[in-house]
């Protein structure tokens, strides 16, 4: 019987990746076996788990925060100064010409005022590991 290692001393910063590992979360890993031994120890991995697994492109998926805004942004946004994204809200429209945001954009998500990270940015402020790295339930 082989041993898997699962250290991270063979992985670096470019070598980490995000997988959407079900409808609510998303795992940073240096590699697939990595994130599912992680989400293995959270949920207990089923094998009907693995077909809702998916990669995510790290430079144009990411992720809505509020912890790099800085004063200046607030109160811009609160003088009325910031741009602020919106979500289409016609489904044929976001069929046929989809919104997405872009790194920088900026949206009130329950009053509070976020910005748009890649998940590469967001991977470049970390160390080589295994965690989650977005989750929609809070």
């Amino acid at each position: 019987m082989k041993i898997i290692n699962l250290s991270y001393d063979d992985y670096t910063i470019q070598d980490m990746k995000v997988f959407k590992v079900d409808e609510f979360q998303w795992t940073a890993a240096p590699s697939l076996l990595h994130a599912l031994a992680f989400y293995d120890e959270q949920v207990e991995l089923e094998v009907f788990h693995l077909q809702d697994i998916e990669e995510c492109d790290t430079d144009d998926d990411g992720m809505w925060g509020s912890t790099e805004i800085t004063d200046g942004e607030q109160e811009a946004y609160e003088q009325g100064k910031l741009k602020i994204y919106e979500p289409s809200k016609s489904k044929m429209r976001e069929m046929y010409d989809p919104q997405k945001p872009t790194s920088g954009d900026y949206g009130v998500f329950s009053g509070e005022l976020c910005q748009w990270t890649s998940f590469s940015d967001v991977i470049k402020r970390q160390e080589v590991g295994t965690y989650v790295i977005a989750c929609t339930e809070y």
